[in-house]
């Protein structure tokens, strides 16, 4: 680990169950991105810079989990995730879009991110859609590869697109993108 890096190391049974915890465990886990103001610098204190990392029990396969988060808002969260498997060394990668709310989009698994004035297509194979008490949950869990998440980590404006509207990515989760780079991808 380098200086300023902050990780934190718990137990989880799967990917899924992680994901879910972190879209909808406790609110203190959340980040609401203002949208009438500037960005604030980022800190090792702010939440978009942490990486959390987690090991995964299998009998088949153990794993490990990497994730960090380019936006944190009250109904959509936009994260890269690395899983790296003890036994077979496999590494998977994927950008994870997480909405969350009162009404479905019944998203298709299309996300694009326009870097700088580069455009990725990203294709999530099944998207995953659930209900839970006072709402819907959406999950697009499309794979990256290292070389598209060494471009996000250069960019100067980054935007994703995976319903009707693009949003931007702010200064904060470029260095989010930026921190996972240096600290997961290149060790």
């Amino acid at each position: 680990m380098q200086a300023g890096q902050t990780v934190r190391k718990s137990s989880g049974i799967a990917a899924l169950v992680l994901a879910m915890y972190l879209i909808l465990g406790p609110a203190a886990h959340c980040q609401d991105i203002p949208t009438d103001s500037a960005p604030e610098e980022p800190s090792a204190d702010n939440p978009l810079l942490t990486i959390d990392h987690q090991h995964h029990d299998s009998l088949d396969d153990p794993y490990d989990t990497d994730t960090v988060f380019m936006i944190k808002a009250w109904d959509e969260k936009v994260s890269l995730v690395k899983i790296t498997h003890t036994n077979s060394k496999k590494i998977e990668l994927f950008l994870v879009d997480t909405y969350t709310g009162t009404n479905w989009r019944f998203m298709d698994g299309k996300i694009l991110v326009k870097v700088d004035d580069t455009l990725i297509r990203l294709q999530a194979p099944k998207p995953y859609r659930d209900a839970y008490s006072g709402g819907v949950l959406e999950m697009l869990w499309a794979p990256i590869t290292p070389a598209q998440i060494k471009l996000l980590a250069k960019a100067t404006t980054l935007r994703i697109q995976s319903w009707t509207e693009p949003f931007d990515i702010l200064d904060e989760g470029i260095a989010a993108i930026k921190n996972f780079q240096a600290n997961v991808m290149e060790k």
